[in-house]
């Protein structure tokens, strides 16, 4: 039997505005960074959220996805992606 991990929280977006106006998306919140980490450590990782049908929570499933953190536990939900916006 190979060792697991659930992930229970959520997944959010930091878009950092850099003062020449460059922006930056930063994929994670602490929930999702411990998915990812407990992945990359090579456990399987899964991960429940509500996570958006819109085009940024698609980039958060893509994120995820691509660092091998199952989400066949996420819940997807209409209500918009959590997007924090930092000036930096």
């Amino acid at each position: 039997m190979q060792n697991a991990c659930l992930v229970i929280g959520e997944a959010l977006v930091d878009e950092v505005i850099e003062p020449n106006g460059r922006q930056e998306r930063i994929f994670g919140g602490s929930p999702a960074n411990t998915a990812l980490a407990v992945s990359r450590l090579g456990l399987k990782s899964y991960f429940k959220a509500r996570i958006s049908k819109d085009s940024t929570g698609q980039q958060i499933k893509d994120y995820l996805t691509k660092a091998a953190v199952d989400l066949s536990t996420a819940i997807e939900t209409d209500d918009k992606a959590l997007v924090i916006k930092a000036l930096i």
